[in-house]
Parts: C-alpha cells; structure tokens; sequence
C-alpha cells in the first residue's frame, strides 16, 4: 500500500517524537532500568505464549464431529434396500 504525503509526514513526525522519547529515557538511569526489567518481564511472556503456541502446532487434531467416532463398516455388509 503507498502512503500519501500525508501519510508520509505523519509518519516522519511520529518517528521524530519516538526518538526524541528514546532519547530521553537512554538519559535518565532510573527510567531506563525500569524498562530493560520491563523487556525481561515481556520477553518472558512472550516465550511463554510462543511454547503454548508450538505445543499446539505439535498437538494432533482431534474431530470434533460425531461421525469420526464411529468405527466405519466395510461396503460388503452395508447394504442399500
């Protein structure tokens, strides 16, 4: 998708005022240890929510419909009257 003019210097804007956020929180000690203990604690998080999800990836799919419970019978003995 192109973006317009408008779009473009929006986002320029918007990437000025997070490096300038960035910026000042690389310069203040306090905040900038509060958020690498916050980036464990999500990293953290996130590793838990990503093994959930390749558990379910290895996880053999079950139906769900009545129909796979029932054993089939072979074509020779279900007759058609």
């Amino acid at each position: 998708m192109k973006m317009n003019v408008e779009e473009k210097r929006w986002q320029a804007e918007n990437d000025a005022r997070t490096l300038a956020q960035a910026a000042i929180l690389r310069a203040t000690p306090i905040r900038m240890a509060a958020a690498k203990k916050a980036a464990a604690t999500m990293a953290k998080d996130a590793k838990k929510d990503a093994d959930a999800m390749v558990a379910v990836a290895k996880t053999k799919p079950r139906m769900s419909s009545p129909k796979s419970k029932v054993k089939s019978t072979s074509r020779k003995t279900s007759k058609k009257k």
